[in-house]
């Protein structure tokens, strides 16, 4: 709901005067979307004791949210630092996922599942570049 109809719950919840954040709202809330499909993954990762990479794709996860910050909030403000976050989630869970995936074979997704996030994920972020 919120990556949708960003406008209306915030102006909901918080007057609308702070609308003007929907878009960097819509870009995080796609951001802890692919977050919570990709699952347990972290999980999983202690769970194989490898609890350091979880510590190591942390760590990798925060140096490029710095860095895509330093170079996105000049230029994007706000907006920029949403990319970021979202940025930063997208590849903190694909690390975990790869590293679930080359450790024990098994990945969250199906070849189906990721035709069809392919295919969501394709207007959804042709809508996005159309805000920007």
């Amino acid at each position: 709901m919120i990556l949708f109809f960003p406008n209306e719950i915030i102006t909901l919840f918080f007057g609308s005067e702070f609308t003007v954040g929907s878009l960097a709202l819509s870009i995080l809330a796609f951001g802890f979307f692919f977050h919570s499909i990709t699952g347990p993954t972290s999980d999983i990762v202690k769970a194989i004791d490898a609890s350091r990479l979880v510590m190591v794709d942390g760590a990798v996860a925060a140096l490029v949210n710095f860095i895509l910050n330093i170079i996105l909030v000049p230029q994007f403000d706000y907006i920029g630092a949403a990319i970021a976050t979202t940025s930063s989630y997208a590849l903190l869970n694909g690390l975990y996922s790869y590293q679930v995936y080359t450790r024990t074979g098994a990945h969250p997704f199906s070849k189906k599942y990721l035709l069809l996030i392919t295919l969501t994920a394709i207007p959804v972020s042709g809508w996005f570049l159309l805000i920007l």
